[in-house]
């Protein structure tokens, strides 16, 4: 007899959660129900995620609420980040969930650097204390290991020695300052580096970085071992075509990825460099039935190293923009 599905309640499911969702059925799982924190718009949103896949979840304002009613195997925390620690609490104290995270794990504007690295760390230990699977959602990496292997079969003898990490969006709030659109998309490319080389030390000493409008480049080597390895990171906004500026260049070789469709008909990745191109599936999904397995990609001791970076990087580029 076959297991029953996972159930999961998604917290926020108008933005990037609608995605979340749309994955766990797709692999599987039950999106049991939705929490919003405007009761208005929870039937527009229900509306959309109708026209994705067959919800047939239940909504609310009220993840308490939502937990007894739909017992969760999975609470996956999509709201904006300010709340992301109050619904962590909330999951541990009121169930026995596993708990995804979009990234970053923290972050309020109102808060002091100091202040949100003790907020994670106290995340941290609460999690640990109660053996709590949790998976923090910077999907990149997933990407990164393509890159790497496509690399490695071309030039297998070369060492890598640099990389050059670039994520560029639209966004949707207009002039938005640059240190917050790096929070927004930088813990992605944080964590190809933690993830594709677990024993990178960052040269804090030797970083430096430059700001121009929007855009953000922070060049920062790292030490593995003996070895140095000099990672550039950009990040800022896009106007007009290309919508989105995503790419990852290992030494000299520029590897680009590009929305596509997989063969079984899903969003996917097209991932080209000028002597080849190949689809792979979207990095959320696989993050996400990985997690069904049991296989976490980034973890909680991943996500404060995630965010300890992130953080220091951010009052770099906060004193950058004051002076």
């Amino acid at each position: 007899m076959a297991s029953p599905a996972p159930k999961v309640v998604i917290v926020g499911a108008r933005g990037i959660g609608r995605h979340h969702a749309r994955w766990w059925y797709v692999e599987g799982a039950e999106p049991a129900g939705i929490v919003g924190t405007n009761a208005a718009t929870l039937p527009e949103t229900v509306k959309t995620l109708q026209s994705m896949f067959p919800f047939a979840g239940i909504a609310g304002t009220s993840l308490n609420d939502l937990i007894h009613r739909c017992q969760p195997d999975i609470v996956d925390i999509c709201c904006p980040h300010p709340a992301h620690a109050r619904y962590i609490h909330e999951t541990i104290n009121e169930s026995d969930a596993r708990i995804v995270c979009e990234k970053p794990l923290v972050f309020d504007p109102d808060k002091t650097v100091p202040q949100l690295l003790e907020e994670a760390e106290e995340l941290r230990q609460l999690i640990h204390e109660h053996e709590r699977d949790f998976l923090l959602t910077t999907q990149y990496p997933v990407l990164a290991r393509h890159v790497l292997d496509d690399y490695h079969q071309h030039w297998p003898a070369e060492s890598i020695l640099a990389l050059e990490a670039t994520l560029k969006t639209p966004g949707k709030v207009e002039n938005l300052p640059p240190q917050y659109i790096w929070i927004d998309l930088a813990p992605h490319l944080l964590a190809m580096v933690h993830q594709l080389f677990p024993e990178a030390h960052p040269c804090w000493e030797d970083m430096n970085l430059n700001v121009v409008g929007q855009d953000v480049t922070i060049m920062l080597p790292f030490t593995i071992g003996n070895r140095l390895l000099k990672v550039t990171f950009n990040t800022g906004r896009t106007h007009g075509e290309p919508k989105h500026i995503k790419a990852l260049k290992v030494n000299e070789s520029l590897y680009e990825f590009f929305n596509a469709k997989t063969p079984d008909g899903h969003f996917g990745i097209e991932i080209k460099t000028p002597e080849t191109a190949f689809v792979v599936e979207d990095p959320m999904r696989v993050m996400l039935r990985e997690y069904l397995n049991h296989n976490i990609l980034v973890g909680i001791d991943a996500a404060i190293t995630n965010t300890q970076w992130l953080l220091k990087t951010y009052e770099a580029i906060v004193r950058h923009v004051q002076t």
